[in-house]
């Protein structure tokens, strides 16, 4: 599966990176949310269904909020899974479920077996379409 993922830490974020590679996925890192946005959402020659499968984003980033990526990408492509990852209070991301309904949410720290199973959740369907043909 091609995972995007959205971590300002250089050490999670290239921890995730790896431990998502060595499970059979291809990650892409992104380290600031404008860099995701101006990267993959804003191409208009290549729809970001055409480039990943899922997003990981985290919440707190220095340069625009995780709220607002979550805001552009259920603009542009309401379809696309995405799973919060943050290290927030448990009452703060119950109100990012809440508000954004369909996204799964992993309080850091966590076991990458938890990831694992929200990614398994969140596998769109065209994906577990192209595995199984394989």
């Amino acid at each position: 599966m091609r995972i995007g993922i959205l971590e300002d830490d250089p050490a999670v974020r290239g921890t995730l990176y790896e431990l998502l590679e060595h499970a059979g996925h291809r990650p892409t890192a992104y380290a600031r949310g404008l860099e995701l946005i101006d990267e993959v959402i804003l191409d208009e020659k290549t729809p970001i269904l055409d480039v990943l499968d899922l997003v990981l984003v985290d919440m707190w980033l220095p340069d625009i909020s995780g709220v607002q990526v979550i805001e552009t990408l259920r603009q542009i492509y309401p379809q696309l899974p995405i799973i919060v990852i943050s290290g927030g209070t448990l009452k703060y991301l119950r109100d990012i479920q809440q508000r954004y309904p369909g996204i799964d949410i992993i309080q850091k720290p966590f076991r990458f077996r938890d990831l694992c199973m929200c990614i398994e959740r969140a596998r769109p369907v065209r994906t577990q379409a192209k595995d199984e043909e394989r």
